[in-house]
């Protein structure tokens, strides 16, 4: 059997500067993408986030993970690469009064803005 490292960094190199890297966690053979960074101003013709994420799922499927999981948040190029997901929720409780209620709203507001904005 393989021995699992807990962590491993990815970097990807282009005319030998570095220009992104992951942070993967590795736990009961599930890679889990933990850290993204690339250079924005490398070049506006590519991404290289998706060239990342593919070659780190293709790494992932050659050593036999079971599942490569980006871990929670909104970001746009996690629904392109995924085929399921996990919800998660939160609960908050409030006092009555005017400050809560303008709070809730707000957070409302915000929230239905970005849906809107997807």
């Amino acid at each position: 059997t393989k021995r699992e490292t807990l962590m491993d960094v990815d970097l990807l190199q282009a005319n030998g500067v570095y220009v992104g890297g992951l942070l993967h966690l590795n736990y009961n053979n599930v890679k889990y993408m933990y850290l993204m960074a690339v250079n924005k101003d490398f070049n506006d013709n590519i991404s290289l986030g998706n060239i990342l994420c593919v070659m780190n799922i293709k790494d992932a499927i050659q050593n036999k993970y079971r599942e490569y999981d980006f871990l929670k948040g909104e970001e746009n190029y996690k629904f392109l690469w995924m085929n399921n997901a996990r919800s998660s929720f939160y609960m908050l409780h409030y006092k009555k009064s005017i400050s809560s209620l303008a709070y809730c709203a707000r957070k409302c507001f915000i929230n239905i803005g970005k849906l809107l904005l997807r």
